[in-house]
Formats: C-alpha cells, sequence, structure tokens
C-alpha cells in the first residue's frame, strides 16, 4: 500500500501548483495551506515562504530540465 504523501510533499505540491496556475501574487501561506490540508503555523513552521519559495525552485529544477517560466 503506498505512502500518504508528508505534509511537506504537500505543501511544496500546493506551492507549486498555485504558481502555476494563479500566479506568485496568490501564492501566500493560507493558500498554500489551505490547499495542502495544513494549517498556516505547520506551513510556516515547515517552511517559510522565502524558504518555501527556494524550495519550489529546487525541487522543479531537479525534476525537469525545462525552465518554471
Amino acid at each position: 500500500m503506498p505512502q500518504a504523501p508528508s505534509a511537506r510533499d504537500r505543501i511544496l505540491d500546493s506551492f507549486e501548483n498555485i504558481l502555476i496556475n494563479q500566479g506568485e501574487r496568490t501564492a501566500t501561506l493560507d493558500a498554500v495551506a489551505a490547499e495542502a490540508g495544513v494549517s498556516k503555523g505547520a506551513c510556516s513552521t515547515i517552511s517559510g515562504r522565502k524558504r518555501l519559495w527556494s524550495m519550489a525552485s529546487s525541487s522543479a529544477s531537479a525534476n525537469s530540465s525545462a525552465p518554471m517560466w
């Protein structure tokens, strides 16, 4: 049976989805936390917004040879 994605993975996936579909101005901690199904505090604790941006950028570049934009 496959494991459920970790909260960190859900947060990163949500952040990436919001960036791609709605733009960077809507990628707030509130929006990411709501989409990931975690509290804003959990989202902030796992990774603040600046760190989240860095993690998402490095994750995307590691998973794809194409630029994010």
